[in-house]
């Protein structure tokens, strides 16, 4: 990939930025996989508009509170399963 095609491109990995974009109606230029790594990840255009709207994702409050609870979960579901929990809450 040349350095102008990156200049144009945004890489975003993570699930929770990528499903807020697709929520504004941002479609991704492609999905494509990291050949080093193997994670995956969606390539939106660089400009304002994509800008604007992870800004809004860094600064809304409940989305971070969202991402924050979400992992408090899953991380009690799998202390449940190595039996490191009884089932009550505190």
């Amino acid at each position: 990939m040349s350095k102008e095609k990156d200049s144009q491109e945004k890489r975003i990995y993570a699930l929770n930025k990528i499903a807020y974009l697709l929520a504004h109606n941002i479609k991704p230029i492609a999905i494509r996989m990291d050949e080093e790594t193997g994670y995956v990840y969606y390539v939106f255009p660089v400009c304002p508009q994509v800008y604007d709207i992870i800004k809004m994702y860094k600064n809304d409050r409940l989305i971070s509170d969202f991402i924050k609870s979400y992992s408090d979960v899953v991380g009690t579901i799998k202390k449940m399963k190595r039996g490191e929990l009884n089932g009550f809450c505190k």
